[in-house]
């Protein structure tokens, strides 16, 4: 005698969030996105408050790859009015959510950029409170940094990029390994977690350039093309970035 699970089985749910993840890893983000709507249309009815959250937060970051922020912040709103209604207000999973909401704030244009510091701030004054400081709350740092720096307040800058560089070091220690050529880290960079080192490692070549600590700008932005290089084709975007900041490093240096 065989059996089937119900339609609204919450195993159901994370086999299509799954494959909902595999369609974005491949591209394919519009059908990431209507998998994760049926997630959450299917579970409603049976109040899966944990499915439904990672749904709306999975949905939230697929309209942010696509640039569409009013829904991206939509979604990434609902679930975190769901959260503080059935979690403790110091969880977690609003910390990570907060962290998201930030993330689109700052992604979506310079006007938008001091809701994304109030708000990536908040997300570090829970996290400080609840958990251990993990890739989320680097990030967040690692953004905090980046808006130092347009204030010109290198010294913030620098304290920030290293707090979030030091809280990578502990929670992906194969950083380290990769920016050294190392054989496991390509998973992690793609992952999502690894840019972010890269981000710090070139937020800190700025400010130690900005601080005419030129041998500090220079291992700091090498590092960065390392990584880089490794898992992207040349003329990619954030090679170019840390190419002309190294090519600046460099006219400082020798002042050509």
């Amino acid at each position: 005698m065989t059996s089937t699970l119900p339609q609204q089985h919450p195993a159901i749910a994370q086999c299509m969030s799954a494959l909902a993840e595999c369609y974005r890893a491949s591209g394919d983000v519009d059908h990431a996105i209507h998998l994760h709507k049926q997630i959450i249309n299917m579970m409603q009815t049976h109040c899966m408050v944990g499915v439904i959250t990672d749904a709306l937060t999975n949905l939230g970051t697929c309209y942010m790859m696509k640039g569409v922020w009013r829904e991206a912040l939509d979604a990434l709103h609902q679930c975190l009015t769901i959260q503080r209604a059935y979690l403790p207000q110091l969880h977690p999973a609003i910390v990570k959510t907060l962290y998201w909401i930030g993330a689109v704030h700052w992604d979506s244009g310079d006007m938008e950029k001091e809701k994304a510091v109030q708000i990536l701030r908040e997300c570090l004054e829970i996290a400080e409170q609840t958990i251990p400081m993990d890739v989320v709350t680097a990030n967040a740092l690692q953004l905090l940094g980046c808006h130092a720096m347009d204030e010109e307040q290198c010294d913030e800058a620098e304290q920030l990029f290293l707090r979030s560089r030091d809280i990578l070091r502990q929670v992906a220690p194969m950083s380290e390994e990769m920016a050294r050529g190392g054989s496991n880290n390509l998973a992690f960079y793609h992952s999502g977690k690894k840019p972010n080192v890269v981000l710090v490692c070139i937020g800190l070549g700025a400010v130690y350039h900005d601080s005419s600590r030129l041998l500090e700008a220079e291992e700091a932005t090498t590092q960065a093309l390392k990584i880089l290089n490794a898992v992207h084709p040349q003329g990619h975007s954030l090679i170019q970035q840390a190419e002309q900041l190294l090519h600046l490093i460099w006219q400082t240096k020798f002042g050509n």
